[in-house]
């Protein structure tokens, strides 16, 4: 959907930060929120470096991991986020650095179900992302959701589409229907 539809809405409803204000959000009562991987749109550091911000994440999480340091370095080379960042303050990062450490922080405590809330990344770092995606779908088995307004990003790795404006659903289904449909 445009700027505007309800994409970060849906995104506020799906993580609870919001309640509907009718009908109820339903979803897998096995995944609890720790299992959930948010990339949000603004990226919120609230460490000085690029490791303690990957840290909280696993602590948040309680994510057991026998090796820490190892887990980290796993998530910057899946995000293709150089180690070289680790002890960098995450905002003195590229706008392309930042939005791959957000992912990294997404991911780094494996969740079952990832939210993408309006991605902006350059054309190579996009293909590179959409590979990730393929991944984490095809052999990890992850619920992905994506909110954007890019048609070709959504085209490139959805497999179900819903176009949204003014907060109502204006068409759905598979993207092969919703885009030979679009006017």
């Amino acid at each position: 959907g445009p700027n505007g539809s309800g994409k970060s809405t849906i995104l506020k409803l799906l993580i609870k930060q919001i309640k509907p204000t009718s009908g109820e959000i339903t979803c897998n009562p096995k995944i609890t929120k720790k299992q959930i991987g948010v990339v949000s749109q603004k990226y919120g550091f609230a460490f000085s470096t690029v490791k303690e911000e990957l840290i909280d994440v696993l602590i948040t999480n309680k994510y057991k991991t026998k090796n820490q340091e190892k887990r980290i370095k796993d998530a910057l080379i899946l995000v293709g986020l150089s180690q070289e960042n680790l002890n960098k303050n995450p905002n003195q990062l590229s706008k392309s650095e930042k939005t791959k450490l957000t992912i990294a922080k997404a991911l780094i405590h494996n969740p079952n179900l990832i939210i993408m809330d309006e991605i902006s990344l350059d054309n190579y770092n996009k293909q590179e992302l959409i590979k990730l995606l393929r991944l984490m779908k095809l052999k990890y088995n992850k619920t992905i959701i994506i909110l954007t307004k890019d048609t070709n990003f959504a085209h490139s790795i959805s497999d179900y589409v819903y176009v949204i404006n003014n907060g109502e659903v204006v068409t759905k289904g598979t993207k092969y229907k919703v885009f030979t449909n679009i006017n």
